[in-house]
């Protein structure tokens, strides 16, 4: 007879080890000193294995029996599969610690499946090591990953600890997929569970603050290629990274086509961005200003090393403090709202709509997949209708800034 919750609780020790059994395989040891651990026996190659799924109760680390129940029908379709927990807990040997765990996850998944790596290995370099690395991780609790995220709010970075939050709850998951854990601790902790409210990202700049910040960019002290990349981002949509990823090789400035590779862009699909005469006369400065610098293949070359590229987060740095410091103010002498520079993408997206540009033209635009373009229009008519909104948007930009030709 299957058992119960109250069953359970009622059983007692008698100074020896014994077994209770539920249904399905699963069965509830029973230690001399009355230590209740749910756990399977089954048969590989004749021999009677055992695995355990760990000790009944309520605490963190604890299994309840509905947990239990759940863990045991995914390992039992495993074994029924070929996958034998023993056979699988011989080749995670070396991960005995958090520090293991997500360096393992760094080395084996985060390398081989993120375009960008930097950030997660400073999380994991910086917060998450130094803090709870040396635990082991079958001592691993909720609370450990809680300390880590309240330690990292009481210095003030309420984002950076949502961001670790969200980290750890990946390689948990992943670990879990990968039998290096059973159960992730962090599974139902939600952003709120730290205070994190998510804020809209929804932000777009009307037409006058357009022309303020295109006109406050010359007159700042914002180095050169920091206020070539914001006006880029202005006329072509591009998001923060594509820039900054830029080959001068990337560039037809004859043929008026600047190519994205895939392998430098969200989407991961080839972007041809059509250079309007704006932006021709943006990407010509931020060429001259690469020679002056004694020549790179970037197109945003790093002034302490020409042969690496800026980091994106130069240009979201410049933008928050200038919003900070309430540079770019109305008529009313009011700063405007702040804003990111991926608002400046919901900027570019929101106008090609109000100046009439033709929907599957515009999601082209931002690259967005909408299905076969090619039933619509073959590659040079689309680029032709790329090339023409984006003039028209560039006379739009330059009606917002004063600047009619």
């Amino acid at each position: 007879m299957a058992l119960t919750v109250k069953k359970i609780e009622a059983i007692k020790a008698i100074g020896k080890r014994f077994e209770v059994s539920d249904k399905d395989g699963l069965s509830v040891r029973v230690s001399a000193t009355g230590k209740l651990t749910f756990q399977y026996r089954y048969r590989k190659d004749g021999k009677q294995q055992r695995f355990d799924y760990g000790d009944f109760g309520t605490l963190e680390g604890q299994l309840t029996l509905a947990k239990a129940r759940e863990l045991h029908h995914i390992n039992k379709n495993k074994i029924s599969q070929g996958f034998f927990p023993k056979k699988d807990q011989e080749s995670t040997k070396g991960v005995e610690t958090v520090a293991d765990l997500f360096n393992s996850w760094f080395n084996k998944y985060c390398v081989k499946n993120r375009k960008t790596t930097d950030h997660a290995k400073q999380l994991i370099d910086a917060d998450i090591i130094p803090e709870i690395g040396s635990i082991k991780i079958e001592k691993m609790k909720k609370a450990h990953f809680r300390d880590l995220f309240d330690g990292i709010i009481e210095r003030g970075s309420m984002t950076q600890a949502e961001k670790c939050r969200a980290l750890c709850k990946q390689v948990l998951n992943w670990s879990v997929e990968r039998d290096y854990i059973q159960v992730n601790p962090l599974q139902n902790f939600s952003a709120r569970a730290i205070g994190y409210k998510y804020k809209p990202k929804d932000r777009f700049l009307n037409d006058e603050e357009i022309g303020i910040v295109w006109n406050g960019l010359d007159c700042s002290e914002m180095a050169t290629p920091t206020i070539n990349a914001i006006k880029i981002m202005f006329l072509t949509g591009l998001r923060r990274s594509e820039p900054y990823l830029a080959e001068l090789k990337h560039i037809n400035l004859d043929n008026r086509v600047w190519t994205i590779p895939k392998e430098n862009n969200k989407s991961d699909r080839e972007n041809e961005v059509m250079i309007s005469s704006l932006l021709l006369e943006v990407l010509e400065n931020q060429r001259d200003y690469c020679i002056q610098l004694g020549g790179s293949k970037w197109l945003f070359p790093s002034i302490k090393d020409p042969s690496i590229p800026i980091t994106p987060r130069s240009v979201t740095n410049a933008v928050r403090r200038h919003c900070e410091r309430g540079h770019w103010k109305g008529e009313n002498g009011e700063p405007i709202p702040k804003f990111t520079p991926h608002a400046l993408r919901h900027t570019f997206e929101t106008k090609l709509t109000e100046i009439g540009i033709e929907y599957i033209v515009m999601k082209q635009m931002i690259n967005h997949s909408i299905g076969n373009m090619s039933d619509v229009y073959n590659h040079a008519n689309l680029n032709e209708k790329k090339l023409e909104a984006m003039e028209k948007w560039a006379d739009k930009i330059r009606s917002c800034i004063g600047d009619s030709e």
